[in-house]
């Protein structure tokens, strides 16, 4: 299960498809030239039993979300985390005798080595092992298997399997657990392995619902990472060095709820807005008593409402007094198919629906409210009359909340917001998605001789550090590579939104560049599409065939109507809103701080550091975040 919580974490950084570059379409990108991620991820292993190994995809997907999750909700809330951390390092003391072995049979001795001082002083020092004095004297952790073992011994991964409830595996290494097994101390104590496997499953649920709930597309991107994962593992995360410092807008990695709980503290409500035949699904934080403070988090491109570092910044707002509302960002399904409009990335259209959308949330949130205070009260409840809204967005979300500060100031917004709080927002989108699309790309200047080797090594570093978080303290990506992790990701945004429209009745607005005669073919194909083309080859084609827009709109013509210059008459005097920036945003260009300054003066707040989204961790940027709220 130590695999699934792995692979939620990766799935802010890295991205799938399932198909070999010679299959790419001609309109692709990919077609005249073989991306360096194509034939390293589309089939990092063979995988004859797909069919087999989709449906365990769907089965483990159920058990999370439908009984995992659930239980661990109540564990969690009954057991303190101080004993499930406690519980969780004493079964790791105990797997000693496995690492000990299988370290040995590596030749690995100076690894058994100090294994064994981990396990001599976590045993007495931390009792028994229920405390890892260990790790704070910078004893490093060296965990290996019998898979690992053999795999360094010459033998295989074999084929790709998805067991059940155990999830991503290869022939190899699911043999292998027989052995790992019995090296195991817990096994020979009736209920010991369920007891502690169980409670590492229960720590790690939350996260495990969240990967399979914030993803239309699972199994290719479970098993590029399982295998990735376990590639760097067998190589004990020894990779040539860094030659520069990784872009700072990793520093999203580090935005995490402070409260394990919190997570599991969301009502998942819906809302069926004018025109949509699907219900638009929100998380609502709730405050014990409410006041009638609503705070609406818009995330950015592709993420949806229940990415850690969205939930993170729920909870920022929420212990400052506000009842939080998470809407998925406009360019994912989860918000797109919910309107009337199946394509997103028209901002003035998404963003009327999205003042649609949070008005009918804002409704919904007081109605709901009120008929808790009725419930609740043997009186008559004191209960506000009305909603006092503010709307807090990053990067995408942050040029949707200056277009609903536009539409608030020209008098068509139905929400009537009493604050518009904007971090990160790219000046032109156009641009920014252009320069997300050249990260992407940041592997094909590499060298030819070296650049297989060099994407591989990206994405295992990132894999790694994830994996042994512990081991992999000094492992990091150089500043070119952090950039191709950030594109790579990206892509996975083309990729769910192609598979949920393949999957409506709308398919028809991407069969001209998208092929559906498979799951493969199509995730390939969507993986090679890029934003550009998205833009020209779908959203535009289309609104020239219905005659939105002339026969000869350009692509950059109809960019123009989709930048933040578009909206400077109403933002420029408009007080509601307040502006965040960092200096070195990777998405900036020049001239733009400088802009921003002037329409935005004495509202705007210009950070020195953090790239794009990188600072929101630091507490300093926090408060100003905060303060902006009061």
């Amino acid at each position: 299960m130590k695999r699934f919580f792995c692979l939620f974490l990766c799935v802010f950084y890295l991205v799938h498809v399932t198909r070999s570059a010679d299959d790419v379409p001609q309109s692709s990108s990919a077609a005249t030239v073989e991306h360096p991620a194509l034939t390293m991820l589309l089939e990092p292993v063979d995988d004859p039993l797909q069919g087999f190994n989709r449906a365990m995809e769907s089965v483990n997907s159920f058990l999370v979300r439908r009984i995992v999750h659930p239980i661990s909700i109540v564990y969690n809330r009954i057991v303190p985390e101080f004993i499930s951390t406690s519980i969780k390092n004493f079964s790791h003391n105990l797997l000693f005798p496995l690492r000990l072995v299988t370290n040995c049979l590596q030749g690995k001795f100076a690894y058994a080595w100090e294994e064994t001082e981990r396990f001599c002083i976590n045993t007495t020092v931390g009792i028994l092992g229920f405390r890892d004095p260990a790790t704070k004297w910078e004893f490093q952790r060296h965990d290996e298997d019998f898979g690992q073992t053999l795999a360094v011994w010459g033998v295989g991964p074999g084929c790709y399997v998805n067991l059940p409830a155990l999830g991503p595996s290869n022939v190899r290494d699911a043999i292998t657990k027989i052995p790992d097994m019995f090296l195991n101390p817990a096994t020979y104590f009736t209920g010991a392995s369920l007891a502690l496997g169980g409670n590492s499953l229960f720590c790690n649920a939350a996260f495990l619902d969240n990967y399979f709930k914030s993803r239309h597309v699972t199994y290719p991107l479970s098993k590029a990472i399982f295998m990735m994962s376990r590639e760097a593992l067998i190589r004990d995360g020894v990779f040539p060095p860094v030659t520069s410092m990784p872009d700072e807008s990793l520093g999203i990695m580090k935005m995490i709820p402070k409260d394990r709980l919190f997570y599991s503290t969301a009502y998942e409500r819906s809302v069926t807005l004018p025109g949509a035949t699907k219900p638009l699904e929100y998380s609502l934080f709730r405050q014990h008593v409410f006041n009638g403070k609503i705070m609406f988090v818009l995330p950015g491109l592709s993420s949806t409402r229940n990415n850690t570092d969205i939930v993170a910044m729920a909870e920022i707002f929420h212990k400052d007094g506000w009842t939080v509302a998470i809407i998925s960002s406009t360019f994912t399904p989860d918000f797109f198919l919910c309107t009337d409009s199946p394509l997103p990335g028209n901002l003035p259209h998404d963003c009327r629906n999205l003042d649609i959308a949070l008005t009918t949330i804002r409704d919904d949130i007081m109605e709901y409210e009120k008929k808790s205070a009725m419930k609740n009260s043997k009186g008559i409840p004191a209960y506000p009359s009305s909603a006092t809204c503010q709307v807090f967005g990053v990067s995408l979300g942050a040029i949707n909340t200056l277009y609903l500060a536009a539409l608030d100031d020209r008098g068509e917004s139905r929400l009537g917001a009493e604050r518009f709080i904007a971090v990160n927002p790219p000046r032109t989108p156009l641009t920014a998605l252009k320069k997300l699309d050249a990260c992407f790309d940041i592997p094909l200047s590499w060298p030819e001789e070296t650049r297989k080797q060099k994407t591989n090594d990206a994405i295992q570093r990132i894999a790694y550090t994830v994996m042994e978080p512990e081991s992999a303290r000094n492992i990091a990506l150089d500043h070119d590579e952090s950039l191709f992790i950030i594109g790579l990701n990206c892509r996975l945004g083309i990729v769910e939104l192609c598979k949920a429209l393949s999957e409506t009745e709308h398919r028809h607005l991407i069969e001209h560049v998208i092929r559906m005669d498979s799951d493969e073919h199509l995730e390939h194909d969507a993986f090679a599409l890029s934003y550009e083309q998205y833009l020209r080859d779908i959203l535009l084609y289309h609104a020239k065939r219905l005659k939105i827009v002339p026969q000869d709109m350009t692509i950059e013509k109809f960019a123009d109507n989709n930048t933040i210059d578009s909206q400077a008459e109403h933002l420029r005097t408009n007080p509601k809103v307040r502006f965040f920036h960092n200096q070195n945003d990777f998405l900036l260009e020049d001239g733009d701080i400088a802009w921003y300054q002037s329409v935005f003066a004495g509202r705007c707040f210009i950070f020195p550091a953090g790239s794009h989204l990188g600072n929101l961790f630091i507490p300093e940027v926090q408060a100003a975040l905060l303060q902006a709220s009061r």
